[in-house]
């Protein structure tokens, strides 16, 4: 592209010397001027932004990545289970309930990118619906069978990652430990349970993956327009992420949306105590997608359209204030949101401005289309 560039600015220029007979030297353009993300259009002699190049970045530095990591520590998760039922003893029983972590961080990693195909086939609410209904784990496992028929008809909130969750968190060690010592069918009901979550975790991967359905090659190379087009999928995907981080997982719990009473039990997190790491996680993957080093990004298509970076130093600054925000909080947001709550709204705030960044401003240079986020029918 740069070659292109140069070759008709020196004919340009060279025309101009010839007939304007000026004893001026040729004019120079700096490299820094000429955008290597951008191609020449045969047709029209103008330049455009590779976006396929993006859409090729981001699906392999980002998305597969981010898939493919969480496969692989549910598989070890499996196998922290497999570990820990044939010797259910505490040092097994505290390593599983640290996979449990490792496991589900991964997995928030990959829910900013849980668009087309997966999206359509509501894979997040199979792998994570949170929070679970305790109540229903307890009463299931006390009044029937556990086996492999019985369990399948039940909701994937009460036996994925939130079902687990509570399984392993929902005490001190000992005593949760304990009571797996104590019924077969408490240690059966979690083994299935990872079972499914790995299921889950594969039908995701294969979605992706050029062994699968290969959606990553058709998601690079499509040619829909509108709302299904790839880049627009991709945008929403962030936007999707932002929102449900600041209704869901703050203004919900914080009593800052539809209730102004704070409820500390829909966190997403209230067992383990980790929903301020999953929503620090999940924005920093937004902020990946944006601005993520040796990959063609989003802020090199918002740079190439205005040729100037006013619009990505306010998105960066408001993602910055944002985590400033979530390490504000020093304990847990189940505490927080009743003990803390200045900060708490503080977080919403932030989150509500970085919001408005993308469905407004960073949404009209683009030309997005909007469509529903997981919160939209609540």
């Amino acid at each position: 592209m740069k070659k292109i560039n140069l070759i008709l600015l020196y004919i340009i220029t060279g025309l101009f010397v010839g007939c304007g007979g000026s004893d001026d030297p040729p004019m120079e353009t700096p490299d820094d001027t000429i955008d290597d993300v951008g191609t020449v259009d045969d047709d029209m002699g103008v330049e455009e932004f590779d976006l396929p190049m993006l859409l090729a970045d981001v699906t392999n530095s980002l998305i597969l990545a981010t898939i493919t990591d969480f496969n692989d520590e549910a598989s070890t998760f499996k196998n922290a289970v497999d570990t820990y039922l044939s010797e259910p003893n505490e040092v097994n029983f505290e390593a599983l309930r640290a996979q449990w972590i490792v496991t589900t961080l991964a997995y928030e990693k990959t829910y900013v990118f849980h668009i087309g195909v997966a999206r359509d086939r509501f894979l997040d609410r199979a792998i994570y619906n949170w929070p679970t209904v305790a109540s229903a784990i307890e009463e299931f496992i006390a009044n029937n069978e556990v086996t492999e028929e019985t369990i399948a008809p039940l909701s994937p909130q009460i036996k994925a990652l939130a079902g687990i969750e509570y399984l392993l968190f929902k005490g001190d060690v000992a005593s949760t430990n304990q009571e797996f010592l104590d019924d077969e069918k408490r240690r059966e009901y979690l083994r299935l349970s990872i079972d499914f979550l790995v299921f889950q975790a594969d039908r995701l991967l294969a979605i992706w993956s050029s062994e699968g359905e290969d959606y990553a090659t058709t998601f690079i190379n499509s040619e829909d327009t509108g709302v299904r087009a790839s880049f627009n999928l991709f945008f929403n995907g962030l936007n999707n992420a932002v929102d449900v981080a600041k209704v869901t997982k703050i203004g919900k719990p914080g009593g800052l949306e539809t209730s102004d009473i704070p409820n500390p039990d829909i966190v997403q997190a209230p067992f383990s105590n980790i929903s301020l790491d999953l929503l620090s996680v999940s924005v920093e993957m937004v902020e990946a997608a944006f601005f993520a080093d040796d990959i063609t990004n989003v802020s090199d298509y918002i740079f190439f359209i205005l040729q100037e970076n006013s619009l990505n130093d306010d998105l960066q600054a408001k993602i910055d204030e944002v985590q400033a925000a979530i390490d504000a909080i020093t304990i847990s947001l189940e505490l927080a949101v009743t003990d803390n709550t200045a900060e708490v709204e503080n977080l919403h705030t932030k989150l509500t401005e970085l919001g408005i960044l993308l469905t407004v401003d960073a949404r009209s240079v683009l030309s997005i289309i909007i469509t529903s986020t997981d919160n939209d029918g609540d």
